[in-house]
């Protein structure tokens, strides 16, 4: 009999997988995006999506989303505090309407949601 899924286990999952895949992105000079995603008690799956990156630039597909959301496009890869705590924006994903924002924990690259308005706020 196999383990069931729950969403705290996936969550687990993908903040591991993500943490790699960032490193085997950089490896190649590029960065990982993670795209949407699903999950039942036997299985869960995303999307994964490398994109290239010239002189740092800040991919097109962010661009357009942070535009949307009324953040600075260029805010990719820029680091922030809150509560004490230094975060790294590493993404973003619009099907997540209230955490659109992906970013992960400087110490130790696990990753975490942020809404618009808490970026805005510690980003100007």
């Amino acid at each position: 009999m196999g383990t069931r899924l729950t969403q705290n286990t996936c969550t687990d999952i993908s903040n591991a997988a993500d943490a790699a895949l960032r490193e085997v992105a950089e490896r190649f000079g590029m960065v990982y995006v993670r795209k949407g995603g699903s999950f039942n008690t036997s299985e869960f799956g995303f999307q994964v999506c490398f994109q290239t990156v010239s002189d740092g630039a800040v991919p097109d597909s962010f661009k357009t989303c942070a535009v949307r959301l009324g953040v600075d496009p260029e805010c990719f890869g820029k680091e922030f505090t809150r509560a004490g705590t230094q975060y790294r924006i590493t993404g973003i994903n619009t099907r997540r309407s209230k955490y659109p924002f992906s970013a992960e924990r400087v110490k130790d690259g696990r990753g975490f949601k942020f809404p618009a308005d808490i970026i805005k706020l510690h980003l100007g």
